[in-house]
C-alpha cells in the first residue's frame, strides 16, 4: 500500500480514512475540553457575554446574528453547566467542520489525500489554542465547509433537494455570521467560471437556493431593522482607520496560518507542482 510523507496510506479506503479522523477528532476534542476546563476559572469573556444572549434567544444582538448564542444555551441545557459546556460546544463545532471538509475532500481526491488534506486543518488556531473562546469565528467554519460541499453536490447531479439545502444552509451562515458574504461570493464567482456550474443557471435549481435564502433570512432583516442595524454600525466602530486595520489584519492572517503553511511543506505539498487534472467521476446515486 502506497503511503504518503505523513505516514497516511494514501490508498486507505474512505470507511479507513473516516476511522482515523474520527479518532483524531476524539483525541483533539477531549484535550481541548479537558485543558481549559481544568486550567480556566471562567469561560473567556466574549463566551460569557454569548450565553447571557443566549439565554435570551435574542436573533442578533448589537455586535453579530445570534445563532451562536444559540449554540451556548442548547450546551448549557444539556449539560447543566455554563462552565465547561462551552469547550463542548465548541469541539462540536470543529469536529463538523473536520467531517465535512473530509466529505468534499472525498469528491475530489482519494480517501488518504483527503484525510491528509483535512489533517492540515489543525494547523490553524482556530482549530487548536483559540478554540476554547467559542465565538461567530468557530461557529461558522461547519456552515462554510458545508455550503461548499452542497453547493458541489447540487452543481454535479442538479438535484432540487441539493439546492434547496443550500439556500437553508446559505441563510444559517447569515444568522451566525454576516462575513457569509464573503463564502457565497466566492461560490457564485466559481459558478460564472466553472463551465458545468455556469450552464446550472439555465436550470432552477441556483434560483430556488437564492429564493430560499431571501425568504429564511426575513426575520432576521426585521430584528436588524428594529435595532437600526445596529451591527453595521458596530462593525464601523470597529474598521476605524482602514490602512493600520488591514496591515494588522494581514498580520493576523498570516500568523494564524503560519503553522499550517509550514506543515504543508514539512509533508511535501507544494500546489503549483500539481497540474489541471480531469474533473473527478461522481455517483449517480444521492451523496447521503
Amino acid at each position: 500500500m502506497q503511503k504518503s510523507l505523513t505516514g497516511v496510506p494514501l490508498g486507505l479506503s474512505v470507511d479507513t480514512g473516516v476511522l482515523y479522523l474520527v479518532g483524531f477528532i476524539l483525541l483533539q476534542g477531549l484535550a481541548w475540553v479537558l485543558i481549559p476546563a481544568l486550567t480556566y476559572a471562567s469561560p473567556p469573556l466574549d463566551v460569557v457575554e454569548s450565553l447571557m444572549w443566549g439565554r435570551e434567544w435574542l436573533l442578533t444582538s448589537y455586535k453579530h446574528p445570534a445563532l451562536p448564542s444559540w449554540a451556548l444555551e442548547v450546551g448549557r441545557l444539556a449539560t447543566g453547566s455554563a462552565l465547561w459546556s462551552p469547550y463542548v460546544v465548541s469541539q462540536v463545532f470543529i469536529a463538523a467542520t473536520y467531517l465535512l471538509v473530509y466529505r468534499l475532500g472525498r469528491e475530489l481526491m482519494s480517501p488518504g489525500a483527503a484525510l491528509a488534506g483535512t489533517l492540515l486543518l489543525a494547523g490553524l488556531t482556530y482549530f487548536t489554542w483559540v478554540a476554547p473562546e467559542f465565538n461567530h469565528n468557530i461557529a461558522q467554519m461547519p456552515v462554510w465547509a458545508a455550503i461548499m460541499l452542497v453547493l458541489w453536490w447540487a452543481v454535479e447531479g442538479n438535484r432540487l433537494w441539493a439546492w434547496l439545502l443550500l439556500g437553508v444552509l446559505a441563510a444559517a451562515g447569515f444568522y451566525t455570521k454576516f462575513s457569509v458574504i464573503v463564502v457565497l461570493a466566492a461560490c457564485g464567482l466559481w459558478m460564472l467560471i466553472d463551465a458545468k456550474a455556469r450552464s446550472r443557471w439555465l436550470s432552477p435549481g441556483p434560483w430556488l437556493a437564492i429564493a430560499v435564502t431571501l425568504v429564511l433570512v426575513v426575520p432576521l432583516v426585521r430584528a436588524l431593522a428594529a435595532v437600526h442595524f445596529l451591527p453595521l454600525t458596530y462593525l464601523a466602530d470597529r474598521s476605524g482607520d482602514a490602512t493600520p486595520r488591514l496591515a494588522e489584519f494581514v498580520t493576523v492572517i498570516l500568523a494564524d496560518h503560519a503553522l499550517l503553511i509550514a506543515l504543508a511543506f514539512a509533508v511535501g505539498i507544494r500546489p503549483w507542482r500539481r497540474g489541471n487534472g480531469p474533473r473527478p467521476a461522481v455517483p449517480q446515486e444521492a451523496p447521503i
